[in-house]
Parts: structure tokens; sequence; C-alpha cells
């Protein structure tokens, strides 16, 4: 049996201009592919050095901070962290590069850690139509003003059936998962006793 392949990576220099399509001290991510199933795993790292302040920045909603990202459908959000819009371009940049094709082989999963699990879940909710499932581990919640503004855009249907696509794994004793409010229902979170 094969193993899984790296098949895209997020801090590559792909369009050839000299730097990394996504600064390494961002948003990082890594996409594995099955040769035999074809199932496909896009990964989100957890909070890289220096990337602190861009969380508790997003958590608030500083609207200075926040950067607006419009979707493949024209719907803009105005609440994003520039990490987070990072997150949501990586996934639309995937579908561009590999066609809606590439998503139709295996199953499709997001997994991310942290603040990978909270760009993670982010990028399921824009684009869950791709997906099939999105593990966030001890990943921090959203803003107010993001998630109502995820609702108002998304509208209830495309909302909800993202959120069931949803689930976390959670540390009893991380602090992080307890930041912003989380998307992720309650009886599809997890908890887990850490060991030292």
């Amino acid at each position: 049996m094969l193993a899984e392949v790296i098949s895209d990576i997020s801090w590559l220099d792909k369009d050839g201009d000299g730097e990394k399509d996504y600064p390494p001290n961002g948003m990082q991510a890594c996409t594995f592919t099955n040769p035999t199933t074809e199932a496909t795993f896009v990964t989100f790292r957890g909070t890289p050095s220096g990337a602190w302040i861009d969380n508790a920045k997003k958590m608030i909603g500083l609207k200075e901070y926040c950067k607006d990202y419009t979707d493949a459908d024209g719907n803009t959000y105005k609440y994003m962290s520039s990490m987070q819009v990072e997150s949501v371009k990586y996934i639309e940049e995937l579908l561009d590069e590999y066609g809606d094709s590439w998503f139709d082989g295996g199953d499709k999963y997001r997994i991310g850690h942290s603040k990978g699990g909270n760009e993670a879940a982010l990028a399921m909710m824009i684009y869950e139509e791709y997906f099939d499932t999105c593990l966030a581990m001890d990943a921090p919640g959203y803003s107010i003003e993001l998630l109502a503004e995820m609702k108002n855009v998304l509208g209830g249907d495309k909302y909800n059936q993202a959120l069931a696509k949803l689930y976390g794994l959670n540390a009893a004793d991380d602090y992080v998962h307890c930041l912003g409010i989380s998307l992720i229902p309650e009886s599809q979170r997890r908890w887990f006793q850490q060991f030292s």
C-alpha cells in the first residue's frame, strides 16, 4: 500500500516571482493525498511564532486590523484576520489549480491544530461543498462580528450543512479552545485528558 504523498505546500514559490506564496511565519498549510484511495487531507499548522497578535486582534473583531475576503461567489467577509484570509485563499487556489475534479475522487478532509483548527473550520464554512469532514483540535473560536457575518452571507442551509461537518477534539486543560466563540456544535466536540 502506498503512503500519502504531499500534493501541495503553501510556502512554495509556485508563481515563480522569487517569493514564497505564503510567508512561513504566517498561515502554513500542507495537502496530502493517498494515491490508492484518493483521500485528501488539507492540514493547517498551529500558531507560528509571532502570530499571537493575529489571534488577539481577530478575536475582538478589530475592524482596523481585519481584512476583506471575497469568495468565488462574490460574497464579501469583512471581519477576517490576515491569516484567516490566507487560509481561505489557499483553498481557493487549490480549487483553481486542480479543478473541481481533484475534489471528486476520494474523501476530502480538513485538519488543523490551534490557530490551524480555526483556519480549517473557517475555510470549511466557505467551501464546505468540497469537503466531507473538518477536525479542529484545540482551536480558538471567532469574533461575534465574523460569526454574524458568516450566518448572514452563507444563509441558514449552507451554514448548517457546514456545521454538520465540523468536529472538535480538545485537551481538557488547554486554554486556547476557550478563546472566542466556537463554531463547533457541543455534540460534535470530544475531550481528552493530557498527560505530562
